[in-house]
């Protein structure tokens, strides 16, 4: 993978700030589900950082987040800008983990506000690089959203086919959170095709699964909505 750490002059000093602004970018990420206004500090920080001293690595990655956490705060035009910017960088490096993850963010932004074409699109790209490099746990999220983008086109057959794609993925990972959603999503997929036997065998099963692991009401509707 080429690495543009290069554009910061060596040293001590160099190093301690390549640190600092992963450290912030890790900080943030952990906190997207939680407080995406935190997390947008952090990653505003890192790119402060980063444009006294260059690391265009970090740079991108800040850029990537910050466009997951503008999404989080329905901010989708100033997070389209933050996505595209971070995928041409991830380009230009040739860090195609990284280019992955900026075509998934994008997919999902635009699979958000209802534009399927660019959804799909993106999406497709994603799933192509995802499985280039053996990446199943993103390659199950990706088709997840794709089966969205179909579902929603009306395109049910080939929704259904990646949804189980995707559970199967799930299932192979012990991934119960995964399974759980996907077999929920399925459930729904079934109720639009009118199937409402395999809608509620599915349903059910994304209930019994959580019924095993937690007990608590809330922490199974974020599970089923959120994984």
């Amino acid at each position: 993978m080429a690495e543009a750490r290069g554009t910061m002059t060596d040293g001590g000093g160099a190093k301690d700030v390549r640190a600092r602004v992963d450290s912030l970018n890790e900080a943030a990420s952990s906190l997207l589900k939680t407080d995406d206004t935190q997390a947008l500090e952090l990653v505003r920080t890192a790119a402060r950082l980063v444009d006294t001293h260059g690391y265009t690595s970090g740079l991108a990655r800040a850029q990537l987040l910050e466009g997951r956490a503008l999404v989080g705060q329905g901010d989708s035009d100033q997070a389209r800008v933050c996505l595209e910017r971070a995928l041409a960088a991830f380009r230009a490096m040739g860090d195609l983990a990284e280019q992955c993850a900026a075509l998934e963010s994008l997919g999902r932004l635009y699979l958000q506000i209802g534009e399927m074409p660019l959804a799909e699109q993106h999406l497709e790209v994603a799933l192509t690089l995802a499985r280039e490099q053996g990446d199943s746990a993103t390659e199950a999220t990706v088709l997840n959203l794709l089966a969205g983008v179909y579902h929603r086109n009306g395109a049910y057959t080939r929704s259904l086919d990646y949804l189980h794609q995707s559970l199967r993925l799930h299932r192979e990972a012990s991934n119960w959170p995964g399974e759980a959603n996907l077999s929920c999503n399925i459930g729904v997929l079934y109720i639009s095709m009118g199937q409402y036997p395999e809608a509620l065998a599915h349903l059910m099963r994304a209930y019994a699964l959580l019924q095993d692991k937690v007990q608590d009401e809330k922490t199974k509707g974020f599970v089923l909505l959120n994984s």
